[in-house]
Protein backbone atom coordinates (compact mmCIF):
# COMPACT_ATOMS: atom_id res chain seq x y z
CA UNK A 1 0.00 0.00 0.00
CA UNK A 2 1.80 3.03 -0.94
CA UNK A 3 1.37 6.62 0.65
CA UNK A 4 -0.79 8.05 -2.28
CA UNK A 5 -3.23 4.98 -1.69
CA UNK A 6 -3.23 5.82 1.95
CA UNK A 7 -4.16 9.50 1.26
CA UNK A 8 -6.92 8.53 -0.76
CA UNK A 9 -8.27 5.96 1.50
CA UNK A 10 -8.35 8.48 4.69
CA UNK A 11 -9.78 11.55 1.64
CA UNK A 12 -12.62 8.75 0.68
CA UNK A 13 -13.24 7.98 4.20
CA UNK A 14 -13.30 11.95 5.22
CA UNK A 15 -15.68 12.39 2.15
CA UNK A 16 -17.81 9.67 2.53
CA UNK A 17 -18.75 10.82 6.47
CA UNK A 18 -19.34 14.34 5.11
CA UNK A 19 -21.16 14.20 1.96
CA UNK A 20 -23.04 10.97 2.81
CA UNK A 21 -23.99 12.47 6.48
CA UNK A 22 -25.21 15.52 4.46
CA UNK A 23 -27.51 13.60 2.20
CA UNK A 24 -29.26 11.42 4.98
CA UNK A 25 -29.72 14.25 6.80
CA UNK A 26 -31.99 16.19 4.41
CA UNK A 27 -34.23 13.65 5.23
CA UNK A 28 -34.33 13.47 8.78
CA UNK A 29 -34.76 17.50 8.57
CA UNK A 30 -37.67 16.61 5.48
CA UNK A 31 -39.42 14.31 8.48
CA UNK A 32 -39.36 17.52 11.14
CA UNK A 33 -41.81 19.29 9.19
CA UNK A 34 -44.49 17.54 11.05
CA UNK A 35 -42.66 16.69 13.88
CA UNK A 36 -43.52 17.36 18.10
CA UNK A 37 -41.74 20.79 19.54
CA UNK A 38 -39.37 18.70 21.70
CA UNK A 39 -38.28 16.50 18.66
CA UNK A 40 -37.60 19.69 16.29
CA UNK A 41 -35.35 21.45 19.35
CA UNK A 42 -33.83 18.28 20.56
CA UNK A 43 -33.24 17.42 16.73
CA UNK A 44 -31.71 20.91 15.97
CA UNK A 45 -29.25 20.44 18.84
CA UNK A 46 -28.23 17.32 17.22
CA UNK A 47 -27.46 19.20 14.17
CA UNK A 48 -25.00 21.93 15.38
CA UNK A 49 -23.30 18.99 17.48
CA UNK A 50 -22.76 17.09 14.09
CA UNK A 51 -22.39 19.71 12.20
CA UNK A 52 -19.25 21.07 14.61
CA UNK A 53 -17.74 17.61 15.75
CA UNK A 54 -18.87 15.76 12.61
CA UNK A 55 -19.04 17.19 9.80
CA UNK A 56 -15.81 19.93 9.99
CA UNK A 57 -13.52 17.58 11.05
CA UNK A 58 -14.56 15.18 8.04
CA UNK A 59 -14.13 18.73 5.89
CA UNK A 60 -10.89 19.35 7.36
CA UNK A 61 -9.46 15.81 6.19
CA UNK A 62 -11.11 15.40 3.19
CA UNK A 63 -9.52 18.66 2.12
CA UNK A 64 -6.12 18.23 3.34
CA UNK A 65 -5.46 14.63 2.64
CA UNK A 66 -7.06 16.11 -1.22
CA UNK A 67 -4.33 18.65 -1.51
CA UNK A 68 -1.54 16.19 -0.51
CA UNK A 69 -2.48 13.58 -2.89
CA UNK A 70 -2.08 16.28 -5.56
CA UNK A 71 1.64 17.36 -4.53
CA UNK A 72 2.56 13.18 -4.31
CA UNK A 73 0.77 12.62 -7.80
CA UNK A 74 3.07 14.10 -10.76
CA UNK A 75 -0.38 13.61 -13.03
CA UNK A 76 -2.11 16.10 -10.79
CA UNK A 77 -1.59 19.68 -10.92
CA UNK A 78 -3.42 22.37 -8.77
CA UNK A 79 -4.41 23.99 -12.68
CA UNK A 80 -6.63 20.92 -13.68
CA UNK A 81 -10.04 21.59 -13.97
CA UNK A 82 -11.47 19.03 -12.07
CA UNK A 83 -9.03 20.03 -8.99
CA UNK A 84 -9.94 23.50 -9.25
CA UNK A 85 -13.72 22.61 -8.99
CA UNK A 86 -13.22 20.35 -6.28
CA UNK A 87 -11.48 22.96 -4.08
CA UNK A 88 -13.76 25.63 -4.66
CA UNK A 89 -16.53 23.29 -3.96
CA UNK A 90 -15.46 22.06 -0.71
CA UNK A 91 -14.19 25.93 0.67
CA UNK A 92 -18.13 26.53 -0.58
CA UNK A 93 -19.44 23.79 1.16
CA UNK A 94 -17.21 24.79 4.48
CA UNK A 95 -18.56 28.09 3.49
CA UNK A 96 -22.27 27.92 4.03
CA UNK A 97 -22.07 25.31 7.05
CA UNK A 98 -19.89 27.60 9.13
CA UNK A 99 -21.03 30.99 7.97
CA UNK A 100 -24.76 30.27 7.74
CA UNK A 101 -26.00 26.93 8.92
CA UNK A 102 -24.58 26.69 12.13
CA UNK A 103 -24.91 30.14 13.29
CA UNK A 104 -28.56 30.33 12.45
CA UNK A 105 -29.59 27.13 13.59
CA UNK A 106 -28.29 28.19 17.33
CA UNK A 107 -30.16 31.09 16.76
CA UNK A 108 -33.54 29.26 16.16
CA UNK A 109 -32.35 27.14 19.14
CA UNK A 110 -32.60 30.04 21.30
CA UNK A 111 -35.43 31.11 20.12
CA UNK A 112 -36.78 27.50 20.56
CA UNK A 113 -36.25 27.62 23.60
CA UNK A 114 -37.59 30.82 24.22
CA UNK A 115 -40.92 29.80 23.58
CA UNK A 116 -40.89 31.28 19.71
CA UNK A 117 -41.16 28.34 17.84
CA UNK A 118 -42.80 30.15 14.88
CA UNK A 119 -39.93 32.45 13.79
CA UNK A 120 -37.80 29.52 14.63
CA UNK A 121 -39.40 27.30 12.20
CA UNK A 122 -39.02 30.15 9.49
CA UNK A 123 -35.19 30.25 10.00
CA UNK A 124 -34.97 26.39 10.15
CA UNK A 125 -36.28 26.23 6.50
CA UNK A 126 -34.06 28.63 5.47
CA UNK A 127 -31.52 26.59 7.33
CA UNK A 128 -32.81 23.47 5.37
CA UNK A 129 -32.76 25.46 1.31
CA UNK A 130 -29.25 26.22 2.76
CA UNK A 131 -28.01 22.55 3.63
CA UNK A 132 -29.53 21.40 0.57
CA UNK A 133 -27.27 24.32 -1.72
CA UNK A 134 -24.32 22.94 0.25
CA UNK A 135 -25.52 19.47 -0.45
CA UNK A 136 -25.72 19.94 -4.11
CA UNK A 137 -21.94 21.71 -4.37
CA UNK A 138 -20.52 18.89 -2.86
CA UNK A 139 -22.50 16.43 -5.60
CA UNK A 140 -21.06 18.53 -8.42
CA UNK A 141 -17.73 18.07 -6.31
CA UNK A 142 -18.32 14.15 -6.69
CA UNK A 143 -18.50 14.32 -10.18
CA UNK A 144 -15.76 16.24 -10.79
CA UNK A 145 -13.65 13.91 -8.91
CA UNK A 146 -14.94 11.13 -10.48
CA UNK A 147 -14.81 12.21 -14.16
CA UNK A 148 -11.97 14.55 -13.94
CA UNK A 149 -12.54 16.79 -16.36
CA UNK A 150 -8.88 18.25 -17.66
CA UNK A 151 -7.42 14.96 -16.91
CA UNK A 152 -7.24 12.04 -19.28
CA UNK A 153 -8.91 8.77 -17.65
CA UNK A 154 -9.28 6.88 -20.66
CA UNK A 155 -12.84 5.88 -18.44
CA UNK A 156 -16.27 5.95 -20.73
CA UNK A 157 -19.51 8.25 -20.00
CA UNK A 158 -21.15 4.63 -18.81
CA UNK A 159 -17.99 4.14 -16.38
CA UNK A 160 -17.94 7.40 -15.17
CA UNK A 161 -21.66 7.65 -14.68
CA UNK A 162 -21.65 4.22 -13.11
CA UNK A 163 -19.12 5.11 -10.84
CA UNK A 164 -20.45 8.33 -9.74
CA UNK A 165 -23.47 6.44 -9.13
CA UNK A 166 -22.12 3.73 -6.65
CA UNK A 167 -20.25 5.83 -5.06
CA UNK A 168 -22.83 8.47 -4.01
CA UNK A 169 -24.82 5.30 -2.73
CA UNK A 170 -21.84 4.03 -0.51
CA UNK A 171 -21.30 7.60 1.02
CA UNK A 172 -25.49 7.35 1.88
CA UNK A 173 -25.31 4.17 3.23
CA UNK A 174 -21.76 4.28 4.84
CA UNK A 175 -21.52 7.83 5.55
CA UNK A 176 -25.49 8.25 6.54
CA UNK A 177 -25.45 5.53 8.72
CA UNK A 178 -22.04 6.69 10.49
CA UNK A 179 -24.19 10.02 11.44
CA UNK A 180 -27.36 7.88 12.44
CA UNK A 181 -25.06 6.61 15.03
CA UNK A 182 -23.86 9.70 16.14
CA UNK A 183 -27.75 10.68 16.93
CA UNK A 184 -28.28 7.35 18.17
CA UNK A 185 -25.93 8.14 21.02
CA UNK A 186 -27.13 11.56 21.46
CA UNK A 187 -30.38 10.29 22.26
CA UNK A 188 -29.68 8.05 25.18
CA UNK A 189 -29.37 11.93 26.96
CA UNK A 190 -32.53 13.54 25.43
CA UNK A 191 -35.80 13.97 26.53
CA UNK A 192 -38.63 11.45 25.81
CA UNK A 193 -40.19 13.55 22.62
CA UNK A 194 -36.85 13.59 21.10
CA UNK A 195 -35.63 10.06 22.03
CA UNK A 196 -39.52 8.80 20.56
CA UNK A 197 -38.94 11.52 17.25
CA UNK A 198 -36.38 9.96 16.60
CA UNK A 199 -37.16 6.81 16.76
CA UNK A 200 -40.38 7.02 14.68
CA UNK A 201 -37.77 9.12 11.95
CA UNK A 202 -35.33 6.08 12.03
CA UNK A 203 -37.91 3.29 11.00
CA UNK A 204 -39.23 5.33 8.35
CA UNK A 205 -36.13 6.41 6.47
CA UNK A 206 -34.47 2.92 7.09
CA UNK A 207 -35.28 2.28 3.99
CA UNK A 208 -33.20 4.41 2.13
CA UNK A 209 -30.00 2.90 3.67
CA UNK A 210 -31.65 -0.32 1.75
CA UNK A 211 -32.05 0.78 -1.29
CA UNK A 212 -28.73 2.59 -0.99
CA UNK A 213 -27.02 -0.87 -0.65
CA UNK A 214 -28.78 -1.95 -3.96
CA UNK A 215 -28.38 0.76 -6.11
CA UNK A 216 -24.51 0.13 -4.71
CA UNK A 217 -24.17 -3.49 -5.91
CA UNK A 218 -25.70 -2.90 -9.10
CA UNK A 219 -23.71 0.10 -9.70
CA UNK A 220 -20.96 -2.25 -8.68
CA UNK A 221 -21.47 -5.16 -10.78
CA UNK A 222 -22.09 -3.20 -14.15
CA UNK A 223 -18.96 -0.97 -13.54
CA UNK A 224 -16.88 -4.82 -13.28
CA UNK A 225 -19.05 -6.14 -16.43
CA UNK A 226 -17.85 -3.02 -18.28
CA UNK A 227 -14.51 -2.95 -17.26
CA UNK A 228 -12.41 -5.67 -19.66
CA UNK A 229 -9.90 -4.91 -16.59
CA UNK A 230 -12.08 -5.48 -13.87
CA UNK A 231 -12.68 -9.73 -13.14
CA UNK A 232 -14.84 -10.92 -10.82
CA UNK A 233 -12.42 -13.12 -9.41
CA UNK A 234 -10.50 -10.58 -8.17
CA UNK A 235 -9.86 -10.04 -4.95
CA UNK A 236 -10.67 -6.79 -3.93
CA UNK A 237 -14.14 -7.15 -6.23
CA UNK A 238 -14.23 -10.60 -3.93
CA UNK A 239 -14.09 -8.43 -0.75
CA UNK A 240 -16.40 -5.77 -2.37
CA UNK A 241 -18.93 -8.32 -2.93
CA UNK A 242 -18.69 -10.50 0.29
CA UNK A 243 -18.72 -7.12 2.42
CA UNK A 244 -21.71 -5.58 0.65
CA UNK A 245 -23.71 -9.10 1.05
CA UNK A 246 -22.76 -9.53 5.22
CA UNK A 247 -23.80 -5.60 5.35
CA UNK A 248 -26.96 -5.50 3.63
CA UNK A 249 -27.98 -8.62 6.24
CA UNK A 250 -27.08 -6.26 9.14
CA UNK A 251 -29.08 -4.22 7.96
CA UNK A 252 -32.19 -5.98 6.76
CA UNK A 253 -32.29 -9.08 9.17
CA UNK A 254 -31.12 -7.19 12.22
CA UNK A 255 -30.81 -3.46 11.96
CA UNK A 256 -34.66 -3.06 11.13
CA UNK A 257 -36.23 -5.49 13.48
CA UNK A 258 -34.10 -3.36 16.29
CA UNK A 259 -34.74 0.05 14.94
CA UNK A 260 -39.09 -1.39 14.85
CA UNK A 261 -38.32 -2.38 18.86
CA UNK A 262 -36.68 0.82 20.19
CA UNK A 263 -39.87 2.79 18.75
CA UNK A 264 -42.26 0.58 20.52
CA UNK A 265 -40.44 0.50 23.69
CA UNK A 266 -40.48 4.00 23.96
CA UNK A 267 -43.66 4.53 22.37
CA UNK A 268 -44.87 2.30 25.95
CA UNK A 269 -42.66 4.23 27.92
CA UNK A 270 -39.42 2.62 28.24
CA UNK A 271 -36.02 4.05 27.85
CA UNK A 272 -35.26 2.16 25.07
CA UNK A 273 -31.44 1.64 26.85
CA UNK A 274 -31.02 -1.75 25.21
CA UNK A 275 -32.09 -1.79 21.73
CA UNK A 276 -29.71 1.41 21.50
CA UNK A 277 -27.01 -0.16 22.68
CA UNK A 278 -27.69 -2.91 20.34
CA UNK A 279 -28.42 -0.57 17.56
CA UNK A 280 -24.56 0.41 18.69
CA UNK A 281 -22.90 -2.93 18.51
CA UNK A 282 -24.26 -3.70 14.73
CA UNK A 283 -23.51 -0.52 13.39
CA UNK A 284 -20.11 -1.11 14.73
CA UNK A 285 -19.68 -4.18 13.14
CA UNK A 286 -21.39 -3.02 9.80
CA UNK A 287 -18.86 0.05 9.65
CA UNK A 288 -15.76 -1.97 10.07
CA UNK A 289 -17.28 -4.27 7.44
CA UNK A 290 -17.43 -0.88 4.59
CA UNK A 291 -14.19 0.36 5.97
CA UNK A 292 -12.67 -2.84 5.05
CA UNK A 293 -14.84 -2.55 1.52
CA UNK A 294 -13.56 0.93 0.64
CA UNK A 295 -10.50 0.02 1.58
CA UNK A 296 -10.57 -3.02 -1.14
CA UNK A 297 -12.25 -0.73 -3.65
CA UNK A 298 -9.29 2.00 -2.86
CA UNK A 299 -6.22 -0.44 -3.17
CA UNK A 300 -7.62 -3.21 -5.43
CA UNK A 301 -5.60 -6.02 -4.24
CA UNK A 302 -5.21 -8.09 -6.93
CA UNK A 303 -6.56 -6.08 -9.69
Amino acid sequence: MTLFDTLKLVHVLAAIVWLGGALITQAYVLRLKSAEPGHRLGFARDLVFVGQRVYAPAAAVSLVFGVWMVLDAEAFEFSQAWILIGLIGLFAAIGIATGFIIPQTKKAIGMMESGNGPAAGAIIRTVGMASRLATVVLLVTLWAMVFKPGLDTGNGVLFGTLLTVHIAAVMVWFGGGVVSRVFFQRIRRADLAHKIGFAADIEKIGPIFGAASMIAAIAGVWMVIDRPDFAFGQAWVIIGIVGLVLSSAIGGGLLTPVERKLHTELTAGGDGAAPVRRLNLLLSIDHTILVIVVWAMVVRPGA
